[in-house]
């Protein structure tokens, strides 16, 4: 999972610069086009991966059912709590993201005089922070809180799972104080 969050967060601190470039050097259409030709590739690679296709077709009996069984089962998942609070933290977060980003181009724009075309440099700085705390603080603090007896009594951690737990509260908690 860090693999594919510093993936991701490699792309929120080199796309706004390329845009940015690009936006200044040709305009907003091009980006646009850009975008949208991304997207497209994106959802066509996925035809290619193996976990993304469907299970192979036999002669055609049952095929209801297996779709049938296939909901059920996935339904099934949906009993456990833990996993419903993990979707629903997965959903809320990237809405919040998404909209912190629009609101920062927006606010550097009016605030500063940054004219749009300049203000992915901004969210570049941003991605740079999110970076270093993904691969520097939060490690450091997940390290620290199993190691620290000092912390583990004044946090209440008694093991990993009540670590990880804890870290994931106090991670929301800055979240709202910071929105």
């Amino acid at each position: 999972f860090l693999y594919m969050h510093v993936a991701s967060l490699s792309g929120n601190l080199a796309s706004p610069a390329a845009a940015s470039s690009l936006m200044w050097a040709v305009g907003p259409w091009p980006c646009l086009g850009v975008a949208v030709a991304s997207l497209i590739i994106g959802g066509v690679v996925f035809v290619f991966v193996p976990e993304c296709k469907g299970p192979k077709k036999s002669n055609g009996e049952g095929e209801g059912l297996n779709i049938k069984k296939s909901l059920r089962e996935g339904l099934k998942m949906l009993q456990s709590r833990t996993l419903i609070v993990l979707f629903l933290v997965a959903l809320t977060t990237s809405p919040v993201s998404l909209s912190t980003l629009a609101f920062l181009v927006q606010y550097a724009s009016k605030r500063f005089g940054i004219p749009i075309s300049f203000t992915g440099f901004v969210q570049t700085g941003f991605g740079v922070v999110n970076m270093f705390f993904a691969l520097g603080i939060i490690p450091y603090v997940s390290k620290r809180a199993i190691e620290s007896e000092r912390l583990k009594n004044w946090l209440g951690i008694s093991g990993e799972r009540d670590r990880d737990l804890r870290l994931l509260r106090w991670s929301f908690g800055f979240l709202v104080v910071g929105a």
